[in-house]
């Protein structure tokens, strides 16, 4: 099992802990069959064969912090706008954000270390 902090800004920190994202809540957990993503209340679980790849992207300041969606195939959960790791799925896949439903095929997570969580998830 391997754990990896979401990235917070600073002055971010005190509105994201409005809704739960404190440090021990804002993380990625890879195990051998799962990846599990959790920023606050919110938490999704992947199946590691559901993930086609993970590269290092970029995150638009005008996308906003927190947790986020183009209600298309984006779904960000943003704590800083960089360094940023995009993790493309095999397929789309559902979820609920603020109990909307939702679909999504890439997931977009602000990490301090993003060599690690490639590193993770290519393991």
């Amino acid at each position: 099992m391997t754990r990896i902090p979401i990235k917070r800004v600073t002055w971010a920190i005190p509105v994201l802990a409005l809704f739960g994202a404190t440090a021990s809540r804002s993380y990625i957990q890879i195990d051998p069959d799962t990846v599990t993503v959790r920023f606050g209340w919110y938490r999704i679980v992947i199946p590691r064969e559901h993930i086609a790849s993970a590269d290092v992207d970029t995150w638009p300041w005008f996308g906003g912090y927190g947790w986020r969606t183009d209600f298309r195939r984006k779904l960000g959960l943003i704590g800083a706008l960089d360094p940023i790791v995009r993790i493309h799925l095999a397929e789309p896949r559902r979820a609920r954000l603020l109990g909307i439903p939702i679909r999504y095929q890439e997931l977009y997570v602000s990490v301090d270390s993003p060599g690690a969580l490639l590193a993770a998830l290519s393991g």
